[in-house]
Parts: C-alpha cells; structure tokens; sequence
C-alpha cells in the first residue's frame, strides 16, 4: 500500500519545468545586479581615489610646513642681529603670526588626513611629520616669548652663535622636506639628513658652554633662570628639527 505521506513529500520536492526556468532568471538577475553593484563600487573607489590624488599632496602640505620653520628661524636670527628690547612685544606678536600659521597648515593636513582614501605613505608617518615639524615652529616662537616675558634688555654673545645655527639648520631642513617628494630617487636627501644632524651636534655644543660661562659668571638669580630656559627652548627647536630629518629617514627606510 503506497503511503500518502511519502507520496505527497515527493511531489512538493518535484518541480516543473517553469519553476526551473523561472529560478534560473532570477539566479542570471541576481548575478547581473551583483556583478553592476561591483563595477559600481570599483568606480566610485577610483573616483575617491583621483580626487585625493588630485586635491591631497601630502608633500606640498609638508613643505609648506617646513616653510614656517625657515620663516620662524629667520625672524628669530633677525631680532638677535639687531636686538632692540623696546620693540620685543611687538616682534613676540609677529612671531607668534607665524605660529598661528604653521598651525592652521598643520591643523589642514591633520583633517585632509583623517579622512583619506589611500595616503601616498602610511597615515600615521605624515601625522607624526606634521607634528614635528610644528613642534620646531612652537619652540622658535618660545625663544622670542621668553625674551619678552622675562623682560631680556641685553643679549649673552651665544645667542648670536646659536641663532645662526638654527637658522642653517632650518634652511636645511625646508630644503629636506621639499626634496622628500622624490624619497625613492633622491641623491641629495641623505646629504641634507646628515647635515640637519651635524648642526644639531654644533647647538649642543654652543648650549653645554653657554650654560656653563652662565652659571660660572652670572650672579644674578633671576637672569641665571631667564638665560637657562631661553637656552634650553634654542637648543629644543635644534632637537625638534633632528626628529625630523630623522622620521624622514626611517619613511624612507621602510618605503625603500
């Protein structure tokens, strides 16, 4: 006796030749909204991709930076050369321009960043850049704040020594930066990174004597303080500059 059961079980499992082709239509639709979804997604990252390419060039944002630190290092050599202390809170208020404009790039590349497609090097290595960079613009911007705030009427000869130093070595450094863009065929970056380096060496130097011919000659408390941290942020900005040329040789490094 057949069973009712087994029997109807086995004609629901059947299916017609239209359901058959009917699946088969929906399964080619399917894959043909799939496959136009993929182009689609393929385009759309293409499109985001030149449009960063086109709009995001990280190493002119870069470079603009490390403009600022010339411009910073040279205001500061200009006002030691011919220091005038009558006119120091109104060299601060220049200075601290440049300041403000070396933050706002900074603060430009940090957004344009954060919400890119595909940087042309790791993300986290041109953030770290950018904020040496500004870090060395901060610390030249300290050094004329100082010499305001604690009311410097007369300069130690050292200043002199070491704002020439920091000015060679920003000329370097601006000249580093805008040569990083060709990191993988440059000949002369790894000249301008040992050079940065080497006047790096020359500040230490000028700092350990000046603080020594200070605490050997001066009496004066209040100066000894004053003179022990304006040395301290010139010889700051010197180090900010060599954790620069130094971040720049590890990028090429691991890109090489």
């Amino acid at each position: 006796m057949t069973n009712h059961k087994e029997k109807d079980s086995g004609v629901r499992e059947a299916q017609s030749p239209e359901n058959k082709l009917k699946d088969e239509k929906i399964s080619k639709k399917e894959k043909a909204d799939m496959e136009k979804e993929q182009k689609s997604a393929k385009k759309e990252m293409k499109s985001i991709f030149k449009k960063n390419k086109k709009k995001n060039d990280y190493f002119a944002m870069l470079a603009e930076a490390g403009d600022y630190c010339l411009e910073a290092a040279t205001k500061l050599d200009e006002i030691v050369r011919h220091f005038d202390p009558e006119k120091l809170e109104e060299l601060s208020a220049q200075m601290h321009d440049i300041e403000h404009k070396a933050d706002y790039a900074h603060h430009q590349l940090s957004e344009k960043l954060s919400k890119e497609f595909i940087p042309p090097i790791e993300r986290e290595d041109i953030a770290a850049l950018g904020d040496e960079i500004d870090d060395v613009v901060d610390a030249l911007e300290d050094v004329v704040v100082r010499f305001h705030i604690f009311n410097i009427r007369e300069l130690r000869e050292e200043a002199a020594a070491f704002s020439s130093i920091i000015l060679k070595q920003n000329q370097t450094l601006s000249e580093l930066i805008h040569e990083f863009r060709h990191f993988k065929k440059s000949k002369n970056l790894k000249k301008l990174i040992v050079e940065v380096n080497r006047l790096e060496e020359e500040a230490d130097s000028v700092y350990f004597s000046a603080i020594h011919r200070l605490f050997m000659e001066e009496k004066d408390p209040i100066k000894v303080l004053a003179w022990t941290e304006i040395f301290r942020r010139m010889e700051a900005s010197c180090d900010y500059a060599e954790d620069v040329s130094q971040l720049v040789e590890t990028v090429i490094m691991k890109n090489s």
